[in-house]
């Protein structure tokens, strides 16, 4: 099976378009003898997300404009917790259809989020 159909099978990819998936494949695979693994260090990655702090509220206030962008169906950044810190930090929170992998899901509408910018509140 072809890397980029066995990644549509799967849940967590399920929404990703067609382009992402064929980029993710391209970018984050190697081919080698039994067919494919990931480009990245695999406990490097499980490194990452285990020092993801979900204590953010403890932090300091943010003291520059921001916003937090989520999925409307993630299960990653609740919505409460989001509240909680969008209320302390005095962040806008701006949802974009999709799940946790959104950024995959709506690619050209998380790019134009980010870098506008002027949308963010002062």
């Amino acid at each position: 099976m072809e890397a980029a159909e066995y990644f549509k099978q799967k849940a967590l990819f399920r929404d990703l378009t067609d382009e992402s998936i064929n980029q993710y494949v391209e970018h984050g695979l190697i081919e080698c003898a039994s067919g494919f693994e990931l480009k990245f260090d695999v406990p490097t990655e499980v490194q990452i997300y285990r020092s993801i702090p979900l204590d953010l509220d403890r932090l300091p206030r943010v003291t520059v404009p921001g916003k937090i962008i989520r999925g409307t169906t993630t299960d990653v950044s609740r919505s409460p917790f989001v509240k909680h810190l969008s209320k302390k930090h005095g962040l806008e929170i701006e949802e974009i259809e999709g799940g946790h992998m959104f950024p995959f899901e709506s690619p050209e509408e998380t790019a134009s989020i980010v870098l506008n910018r002027d949308r963010v509140q002062y």
